[in-house]
């Protein structure tokens, strides 16, 4: 097995570790690492299996013996968007991992709009001693978009603090961890309810743009979006519309249509948008490195892949 890993400014910082992987599961492999797209594209001849992320559109064509690609993360829109990945190759992604960390985010950002951490800081930093009342999270209602692995345990840390939690997925099929599952054609039912949408969803061509101006109308007056999924999966003019008219109470932004974020787009002088760089859900090399030398192995004596992409679908 000749595998070629790559991040941008971090690809030689799995090196060690993906080797000791496989060595310790008794998968024999030649391993290099790239940092840059320069060495990326010339290391791909030698490469029949790739583990990146973010490599550069058009490069998949430069390893005529691909045959399987192991995401760094979580997301596989980008890379199953390029043209130039062959239709035979193997994509799979990291699972298992993500989820308790975005709930974490997810549940720290709430907590701070109900409690409105926000005015507790500018009048501390006042030295002003101003009471307010803050609302609470208990008996209010919480949608999560996308109840996959990662929307179940945000569910899940959700319905611990009280909320009555609902979920959005492809079919109406159980969810132990929501009170309710909605499916795509039941949108127009599910937003009206809720005081928090939380989207998950993976990019797909059915989630482009899934949440725009007739979406957040149906939402209730006042409530919030957290972004913790794929940017693209909101539509940002119809997102910048609903903010500025009120109808949205705020939004806490993780994923964005354009990444990074323009320094001219309005999002970031708004006082009820909270913006991070993609942090929710970030990987750790550890575990990537011990989770693909587990999939090597399954790789080598033909079993099954974790996290296998299906391709149609889109996850």
């Amino acid at each position: 097995m000749r595998v070629l890993v790559y991040r941008r400014q971090s690809g030689s910082r799995y090196l060690p570790l993906v080797r000791e992987g496989l060595a310790r599961r008794g998968v024999e492999a030649t391993v290099v690492a790239c940092d840059t797209p320069e060495e990326a594209e010339a290391a791909l001849p030698e490469a029949d299996v790739l583990l990146s992320w973010g490599l550069p559109a058009g490069l998949y064509g430069k390893a005529p013996g691909l045959r399987w690609v192991q995401s760094i993360g979580a997301g596989i829109d980008d890379l199953l968007a390029d043209p130039s990945l062959p239709a035979g190759v193997s994509v799979t992604r990291v699972t298992g991992f993500f989820g308790p960390q975005i709930a974490e985010y997810v549940m720290a950002h709430l907590l701070a709009v109900s409690q409105d951490l926000r005015r507790a800081y500018a009048t501390q930093a006042r030295r002003a001693w101003e009471q307010w009342e803050p609302s609470h999270l208990r008996g209010k209602c919480l949608g999560v978009a996308g109840v996959g692995e990662i929307g179940r345990v945000v569910a899940a840390r959700a319905r611990a603090f009280g909320l009555t939690v609902l979920g959005l997925r492809r079919g109406p099929s159980p969810c132990p961890e929501v009170d309710r599952a909605y499916s795509l054609e039941q949108m127009g039912e599910f937003l009206p309810l809720l005081d928090y949408l939380v989207v998950t969803l993976p990019l797909t061509p059915e989630t482009r743009h899934l949440f725009g101006r007739r979406q957040f109308s149906q939402l209730k007056r006042g409530s919030w979006l957290v972004n913790v999924g794929r940017g693209p999966v909101v539509d940002p003019a119809a997102l910048i519309e609903a903010l500025r008219d009120g109808h949205l109470g705020g939004a806490v932004l993780d994923a964005h249509e354009v990444e990074p974020l323009p320094a001219d787009n309005p999002l970031w002088a708004m006082p009820n948008v909270t913006i991070t760089p993609h942090i929710s859900g970030l990987s750790d090399p550890v575990y990537v490195a011990d989770y693909f030398g587990d999939n090597a192995r399954r790789f080598v004596d033909g079993l099954p892949l974790k996290g296998l992409v299906d391709r149609r679908r889109g996850y």
